[in-house]
């Protein structure tokens, strides 16, 4: 359970899992989806987050921000597996490298971009440099076009990540704004089901999940990275609203650990 402050409210837990390709019978037992009232509704209960403050209305986005989940992405960078005397790359032994050195999220000024957590959104849409520079980092097709929308019929995939360059060892670090005088809110997620995930058709194609939208005041997490995400939405009775977040696990011998217990006949 996630600990609610401020009064009683209500907490909103979203466990929204991606279903990898070729998985059949018994095993989609590992990848039911929830969303769960107040407590978190699984056996095990994963670390959460510190809070991320939600945003609250101002003239330039009036409305109830609770009905938004509006938060501020300050910066993203690569996470890279590096294995140990250059062994096979999904090998045990290495290190976890962040490649600060290499940003994804270029903000025009300290508390970054505006971004809205959105279930209705299959996909998410940032920034064209940011979206530039994770095709680039993958090496593959970056198809660039401004005019993409949600819905539009010849919308085509933003990159294709090739086959060699696809591993279940790699992760990318999201910072968000924390509350006023705490540090960033730092997230680690798997790069798979959130910037990609496999054609569920075509095998060992590649297709990548998050858009570009030029200049825009509000950008969006969409699906994939709920996907990525166990999300804890509060809203509290007499304080603001806010996130937590907690990662989700796909890696051999980790998808089982936060599961729904067994329904009763």
């Amino acid at each position: 359970m996630t600990m609610q402050e401020g009064g009683e409210g209500i907490v909103l837990h979203f466990g929204i899992r991606a279903i990898p390709r070729n998985t059949y019978g018994k095993d989609l037992y590992y990848f039911e989806s929830f969303l769960a009232f107040n407590e978190f509704p699984c056996p095990k209960v994963p670390q959460f987050s510190a809070k991320i403050p939600v945003i609250m209305p101002s003239k330039l986005h009036p409305v109830d921000s609770t009905l938004t989940w509006d938060v501020r992405l300050k910066r993203m960078h690569f996470v890279d597996w590096v294995p140990e005397n250059g062994s096979d790359p999904l090998s045990l032994a290495g290190a976890w490298v962040n490649r600060e050195d290499l940003p994804l999220l270029s903000a025009t000024d300290d508390s970054g971009i505006r971004v809205m957590l959105d279930t209705g959104s299959s996909v998410s849409w940032l920034p064209t440099d940011t979206i530039a520079a994770i095709g680039a980092h993958y090496g593959g097709i970056y198809h660039n076009s401004s005019s993409r929308f949600v819905g539009r019929p010849n919308s085509v995939q933003p990159f294709i990540v090739p086959p060699e360059r696809h591993t279940q060892k790699h992760k990318i670090a999201m910072y968000f704004a924390g509350e006023q005088g705490s540090p960033d809110v730092k997230i680690e997620v798997d790069t798979e089901f959130f910037l990609y995930a496999e054609n569920p058709f075509w095998a060992r194609v590649y297709e990548g999940l998050v858009f570009e939208e030029e200049d825009s005041e509000q950008y969006v997490l969409g699906l994939n990275w709920f996907h990525v995400n166990y999300v804890a939405m509060h809203k509290p009775k007499t304080d603001l609203p806010y996130v937590r977040l907690a990662p989700q696990l796909y890696g051999s011998g980790l998808r089982g650990r936060y599961v729904l217990p067994p329904r009763e006949d």
